[in-house]
């Protein structure tokens, strides 16, 4: 709190009222308590808000060790440089011979809604005994995708639960839709 100190002058003329000069002293304990106080709010909360890491898991290099996989398990977005995404089940040929493929966003109802679609398909018709578990997101990237873009799909695959997803290159058919204009 502010103390207001008070003191008579000396210096006075004959009938005339003593003058009272007032100090002012101002007591600065509350204020560097609050300080305190607020650093270490602070550190505290720095501390708590660490960034996260998407963990990724990438094979080891060495002789190829594929595994069949069923058709209708497969879910493929390509990523292209221009912000197009296209999207199909099943293998490249099939989906390119019957026009199966399908143009989406990144927008994230656009993404999600795709792969909680295929989700739900195969809870209502799983494979191999496994419902949603069983699919396999494919995520292959032009070379001119954006890494951003391509981290929007890795996102979207961890929101909506996918045990299962890869990062792959693509094949010359799927570079070529990327030219092509009559995609649905």
């Amino acid at each position: 709190m502010a103390a207001i100190l008070s003191s008579p002058t000396d210096r006075r003329r004959p009938g005339e009222r003593p003058a009272l000069h007032r100090a002012v002293r101002i007591d600065m304990t509350p204020m560097v308590d609050l300080g305190f106080l607020l650093i270490t709010f602070f550190v505290i909360t720095a501390r708590m808000s660490a960034p996260t890491v998407t963990h990724l898991a990438m094979p080891k290099d060495g002789p190829d060790k594929s595994v069949e996989l069923g058709a209708s398990q497969a879910l493929t977005i390509l990523a292209g440089g221009d912000n197009k995404l296209y999207y199909f089940a099943g293998s490249a040929e099939d989906a390119i011979r019957e026009q199966r493929i399908h143009t989406i966003t990144y927008a994230e109802a656009s993404v999600g809604g795709v792969i909680r679609a295929q989700q739900e398909l195969l809870d209502q018709h799983p494979v191999n005994g496994h419902g949603r578990e069983g699919l396999m997101l494919l995520i292959k990237a032009a070379p001119q995708a954006s890494y951003k873009n391509l981290m929007d799909l890795l996102d979207e695959a961890l929101i909506n639960g996918v045990k299962k997803y890869a990062v792959l290159k693509m094949s010359d058919d799927e570079r070529a839709l990327f030219s092509r204009n009559d995609i649905r």
